[in-house]
């Protein structure tokens, strides 16, 4: 009398459904959060590339490059440093624009010109960057004497 062990190996159905789901909700997990991480990077640029204008414009206007005023303007999805007494009187042959996500929305001061040789400011003011995918917001402001704040 011999005796068969006889045993199956393998996965059930239901243990490959349960693999396959669990897969499915961490690969969900992961690109959600790598899509936050990626708009919150896109505002993290935004200011930086905001407050780099902002100190280049100021620098400008503090050599007297040009023997003009310098300043900077935002917009959604940009940002641009211009030479002059205001964005509407520029020269725009000296534009320097960067641009930003077009989910990026700029709100409060808008323009901030610095004066020759003492680089202060009379557009006070602050400026707040919105990211509208996530709805985060960060801001960026300058007081009279030119200083810069974010």
């Amino acid at each position: 009398m011999s005796n068969v062990n006889c045993s199956a190996q393998g996965f059930t159905l239901l243990e490959v459904v349960l693999v396959i789901g669990i897969m499915g909700v961490l690969v969900v997990l992961t690109a959600t959060s790598i899509s936050r991480f990626q708009q919150k990077n896109d505002l993290d640029l935004a200011v930086t590339s905001a407050t780099d204008a902002l100190r280049l414009a100021e620098e400008r206007a503090r050599a007297v490059d040009g023997d003009a005023r310098w300043g900077v303007s935002f917009a959604t999805g940009s940002v641009t440093i211009f030479r002059g007494s205001s964005f509407a009187g520029r020269d725009s042959a000296y534009d320097e624009v960067t641009t930003l996500s077009d989910s990026i929305v700029a709100s409060g001061t808008k323009e901030y010109v610095f004066a020759r040789l003492a680089a202060t400011t009379t557009n006070v003011g602050t400026t707040t960057w919105i990211h509208q995918g996530i709805n985060e917001s960060r801001d960026v402001g300058v007081n009279a004497k030119g200083t810069i704040t974010y």
